[in-house]
């Protein structure tokens, strides 16, 4: 497509799906506004997922109207791609992540339902890799995120609905990697992964009983285990999104009871003991999973469907959880599914 005339560098960027089904755009503007809407891909068949490349600039990726894979690329700043397929048949919303060798893999469910990947060629280049199957079957969306040592870890519901994961026996995964690994806990949506500061995974999820829950390992990289399935005893009917503030503790956001979004945070980054903070509701009615993301200032701001089907948003007035929150802001168009947005370089 032609260019964006917009660069604004820590700005973030949004996609989504459009009312209609096409992949949609808009960007924040130096002065925290936000731009108009563009249309700047075809229909979709899942909600979008976005990424960096290890320079810099952002590739979004979905299953298109083909039912394959496909993507779009930030060529340069304020200037996108057209649309390209990638003929990879998938179902359901990807998940990408920036390996340690500076390439983008993208994680999907084949339409038989098995876990399986692409991967690009070259850091930033625009060849991939033939789609390399798992051979586990998942249901909904897989989440990936990288060890403290560099390895990539994927996780998914498997076919059973229990959560489960895979991950690279080396960073790079040049020796291969691991079989199938469940955790013995049902789930009731999608999970989702994050970093604590201190380098440990964790991974949060909907149990069988509605309720917000997550698993930790005990120490980075996962070789002495991992906890026991814990709860938080909060109701939810999305799957989470989850990202650490400014003070690097993680805090989560979900659609909660009365359908309302809601968040919850950890009192200290360090595992002192201190847990989880109770459950704020926000008062806003949503649709499904909510995105969430850190701004160029530190601070979160989360995006989502709210019930009538606007896109919105809400933002910390400062870089911690104890802070205001912003009323919500309606971002001007209509939407489906989830949203997926990144922070510009």
């Amino acid at each position: 497509m032609a260019a964006i005339s917009l660069s604004n560098a820590g700005g973030l960027a949004l996609f989504a799906m459009s009312s209609e089904g096409l992949l949609a755009h808009t960007r924040q503007l130096p002065d925290l506004g936000w731009s108009e809407w563009w249309r700047v891909g075809p229909l979709l068949r899942s909600s979008p997922a976005v990424a960096l490349n290890a320079d810099g600039r952002f590739e979004v990726f979905a299953v298109g109207p083909g039912g394959s894979l496909g993507h779009l690329r930030e060529s340069e700043p304020g200037s996108l791609s057209e649309w390209e397929d990638l003929g990879h048949p998938a179902r359901g919303t990807p998940a990408v992540c920036l390996d340690s060798a500076g390439h983008l893999q993208v994680f999907a469910a084949d339409l038989n339902g098995r876990l399986g990947r692409i991967r690009q060629v070259e850091p930033g280049g625009p060849g991939w890799s033939d789609w390399e199957s798992y051979g586990f079957p998942i249901r909904g969306r897989p989440a990936a995120c990288l060890n403290l040592d560099g390895r990539l870890e994927v996780f998914a519901s498997g076919a059973d609905g229990g959560l489960g994961h895979v991950w690279e026996w080396d960073p790079g995964g040049r020796v291969g990697w691991s079989e199938w690994g469940s955790f013995h806990h049902v789930l009731l949506g999608s999970p989702v992964v994050c970093r604590n500061a201190d380098g440990r995974l964790e991974v949060f999820a909907c149990g069988a009983g509605g309720l917000l829950g997550h698993v930790w390992q005990m120490e980075p990289g996962g070789s002495a285990g991992w906890s026991n399935w814990s709860e938080f005893g909060h109701p939810i009917r999305s799957s989470p999104a989850v990202a650490p503030n400014a003070a690097r503790r993680l805090e989560l956001f979900a659609c909660g009871a009365g359908g309302l979004l809601g968040h919850v945070w950890q009192l200290d980054h360090q595992d002192s003991g201190l847990g989880w903070s109770e459950w704020g509701n926000f008062g806003i009615a949503i649709r499904g999973r909510p995105t969430v993301v850190q701004n160029a200032h530190g601070r979160l701001e989360v995006f989502a469907v709210a019930l009538d089907g606007t896109i919105g948003h809400v933002w910390q007035f400062g870089p911690d959880s104890e802070v205001a929150w912003s009323a919500w802001g309606d971002l001007g168009a209509a939407g489906r599914g989830s949203v997926a947005v990144c922070q510009t370089v």
